[in-house]
């Protein structure tokens, strides 16, 4: 038998008119419950609905009126704001920022910076230009050849393992080490030497975080078996995850059936799976053999070629130069590069000029390539960079420089270079020393004052004074005797191979740029020379650089003298046309939105037909049904909007009434358009503004700055009337707020979102829904009873009739 509660089942769910409850309905009446309960409750459900639909309008209406009012605060933020590159209101917007150089001498001087004195400044002559002192060698300093090693043509015991690779997971990154040459050449012989080899080539790998390979994982030989140690510290994964299978079989990372690959390797350390068999490390290979595949790089004055050798019928003794000049000839001309080869069978790299001579000027570079080929104990026996110049960064041997055999220089001696009076001293390292090494220690001496480079194409060192002008020099040596190393850099070069005690090279006195200059115009003080380290400097505010003499001849003394009559240099400030015209062209565009988007909003008409959705509506539509239909819902929030009136209104008398100086708006190039249907819109002409600008900027700016006489939009100057406009409708600071921000809020204005008038109306609406909402409870939980009460009544009373049935049965 069915209890009391269970007579009736509900369910809650909302639909339109507010929250509703689903249910069976009377189990012993068989009434519909719900659907009679909603019919008794619509007047207050239709209470809700028609709240809800009235804050969605509102909450349009309020989206309405920011789009506006957005457009104001970027154009007051774009053309007003003091922190703007294009402020228009800012009278220094106009001022006179260009200066130009004007005059027959003009080509001489350029000029930048502001003219607030400049304009009375002149340039009546330059006497002579500034110069560092400086020094320049000028015999070439490079023999102007590469050269390999000795090169053996024939069968030859070669490393099997140089040059493949391994691939090592740190972490979730894959890195890809190769095994290097062995140091020194040869082969590799033992376990410990491969371990060497595998710790050079993680020294060359950079990790993502900035950490080497080898401060991660070490190598190390356990007799003849490798052994893998995971140094980091911080807990990443280490494992080799594969290679090429012939060296990681010699390794004994595979053999047979077991691997290393993919274990991970812990900080206590992991063994190969098998011994290193030293015979496996090397094997007999001929010159063919060992050249097949392989390429070299080179670079001709900028231009790149790379030869590689897959032709095997040329990779013997007879053919092989005759194959890469070939190639040479192919890429870079013929007769640039000759090939030569003496009796130690190394082959000469050296650059030549078409039809017979030595190209001093042209560079060549052997920049890269393949491991085995190039290197110590390599097939060919060159260095990565070789280059027929001098080569900064090889040792003094192997530098290319000339005659530095017949230098004395001894492993370990302490060697010194005097410049200007300062001595440099360093200890000479015969397998260390470089020519960077040297010309690095010469740099930073703050007292020798000077900066050293090699320049490459003219083959030659040269030296700069750090000090400006007349302070700076240059001296080498001292007493008249020249150092090993001074004669090695700066020695001139005899026939002979030897290396003189006198300075190979040209010596430039510094020297002050001297100026003529009259600072304050005819009729003022006389002009008068001026000395300045550079030739650049500043004057007047001005930033000024002379890169050329006037004014000046020589008289029968030799001594240079002034001529009287010589056109000055003189300066004009102008304001920048460009910037400016841009700047109004834009706000113009942005003006001309404004006035579309606020006559479009008050004439747009509401279509009524489409009012908010309500839930259930929208319950049976789709997504783009409900996109489509709010999109017609939303038109014409502001239709006839008094405010938004008033401000359509406001922008039409910006550009009334406007004048200064003789200058009017169509002086200037702008004119009101005289089609009702654009509502005030307004056009330029950017020649005429230039030429107003080229004419009276003064009278330009006034049009835009001028001050406001009485504080209202139809006085003063076209940007003063735009910031009363935008500050009356759309102002985001300040106690009161712009009228459509008071009205609806800006995202500007942070407060103004939850505090304007459109939100208490929402607001208050909400308190509304809220008492409608309680309402609806009650009514439904009365309703509610009173049915249950119907049923329980119907249910004795079917238990009464249903004993008297039995009883008189």
């Amino acid at each position: 038998m069915a209890t009391i509660n269970s007579l009736t089942s509900t369910s809650s769910s909302s639909n339109a008119y507010g929250s509703q409850s689903k249910a069976i309905g009377g189990l012993v009446s068989g009434l519909d419950t719900d659907t009679l309960i909603d019919g008794m409750t619509i007047a207050t459900r239709s209470k809700i609905a028609k709240q809800k639909q009235s804050k969605t309008l509102l909450s349009w209406k309020t989206d309405a009126y920011r789009a506006i009012s957005d457009k104001l605060v970027s154009f007051a933020q774009k053309y007003t704001s003091y922190t703007s590159s294009t402020n228009l209101t800012s009278e220094s917007f106009y001022k006179k920022s260009v200066v130009s150089a004007t005059g027959t001498n003009n080509k001489y001087v350029s000029v930048s910076g502001t003219a607030a004195t400049g304009e009375r400044l002149s340039l009546l002559g330059v006497k002579q230009l500034a110069k560092d002192a400086s020094f320049t060698t000028t015999d070439t300093l490079s023999n102007n050849i590469i050269k390999t090693g000795a090169i053996n043509y024939g069968d030859s015991d070669s490393c099997t393992i140089t040059g493949k690779n391994l691939t090592v997971k740190y972490g979730s990154e894959s890195y890809t080490l190769t095994m290097p040459e062995k140091e020194g050449g040869g082969v590799y012989t033992s376990a410990a030497e491969v371990a060497e080899g595998l710790t050079k080539a993680m020294e060359g790998v950079e990790l993502s975080n900035g950490k080497k390979l080898s401060e991660v994982m070490s190598v190390t030989a356990n007799g003849e078996t490798l052994s893998f140690k995971n140094i980091d510290g911080v807990g990443n994964g280490l494992e080799i995850t594969g290679g090429n299978a012939d060296l990681m079989k010699i390794l004994g990372i595979t053999s047979g059936s077991s691997s290393l690959v993919n274990k991970s390797i812990t900080d206590e350390g992991v063994d190969a799976v098998a011994a290193i068999d030293a015979e496996d490390l090397h094997a007999n290979v001929s010159f063919a053999e060992k050249m097949k595949g392989k390429s070299l790089t080179f670079e001709y004055n900028g231009t790149k070629k790379t030869i590689t050798f897959d032709d095997e019928t040329k990779l013997d003794e007879s053919k092989f130069m005759e194959y890469i000049q070939d190639e040479l000839n192919s890429a870079f001309g013929k007769g640039r590069i000759q090939l030569t080869q003496d009796g130690e069978k190394r082959i000469q790299f050296e650059t030549t000029v078409p039809g017979g001579g030595v190209d001093q000027s042209s560079i060549l570079y052997i920049t890269s390539g393949s491991t085995g080929v190039m290197g110590d104990g390599s097939v060919l026996g060159i260095r990565n960079g070789s280059s027929n110049k001098v080569n900064l960064d090889s040792t003094l041997a192997e530098s290319g420089i000339k005659d530095v055999a017949s230098v004395n220089l001894e492993n370990g001696t302490e060697y010194e270079i005097t410049i200007n009076g300062e001595s440099i001293k360093f200890t000479y390292e015969e397998n260390k020393t470089t020519l960077r090494t040297i010309m690095s220690a010469i740099n930073a001496n703050e007292k020798a004052g000077v900066k050293i480079s090699y320049q490459a194409n003219s083959d030659s060192f040269s030296i700069t004074s750090t000090q400006k002008g007349a302070s700076g020099s240059v001296e080498i040596g001292k007493n008249g005797v020249l150092t090993d190393f001074e004669k090695l850099l700066f020695g001139k070069r005899n026939d002979d191979g030897t290396i003189s005690n006198t300075i190979n090279g040209n010596t430039v006195d510094g020297q002050d740029a001297i100026i003529l200059v009259d600072f304050d115009g005819e009729g003022g003080a006389e002009a008068m020379e001026i000395s300045r380290g550079t030739n650049s400097f500043s004057l007047n505010g001005l930033n000024i650089a002379v890169n050329g003499t006037f004014g000046y001849e020589k008289d029968e003394l030799n001594e240079l003298q002034y001529v009287e009559g010589t056109e000055a240099v003189k300066f004009d400030a102008s304001v920048d046309t460009d910037k400016i015209v841009t700047a109004i062209k834009s706000m113009i565009d942005d003006y001309n939105e404004l006035v579309e988007a606020s006559n479009s909003a008050i004439t747009e008409k509401r279509n009524r037909t489409y009012a908010p959705l309500t839930d259930e509506q929208k319950a049976d539509m789709s997504e783009s049904e409900i996109a489509s239909w709010e999109e017609k819902a939303k038109s014409g929030m502001l239709y006839g909007d008094s405010d938004v009136t008033s401000l359509t209104n406001d922008l039409r008398y910006i550009f009334m009434n406007m004048g200064s100086n003789g200058f009017s708006l169509s002086d200037i190039g702008i004119t009101v358009s005289s089609n009702w249907q654009e509502n005030g819109k307004i056009s330029l002409d950017e020649t005429k503004l230039k030429s107003a600008l080229a004419e009276d900027a003064d009278s330009v700016k006034a049009l835009f700055t001028e001050a406001s006489t009485e504080g209202k939009l139809t006085t003063g100057g076209i940007m003063t009337r735009m910031k009363a406009l935008t500050d009356k409708y759309a102002a985001t600071t300040g106690a009161t707020k712009g009228i459509l921000v008071e009205k609806a809020g800006n995202s500007k204005s942070p407060t103004s979102l939850l505090s304007n008038r459109l939100q208490k109306q929402m607001d208050d609406i909400d308190k509304i829904i809220s008492r409608l909402e309680d309402k609806l409870k009650t009514e439904r939980t009365r309703y509610q009873k009173q049915f249950t009460q119907l049923e329980t009544l119907m249910q004795k009373l079917n238990s009464q009739s249903s004993w008297l049935y039995d009883y008189s049965s």
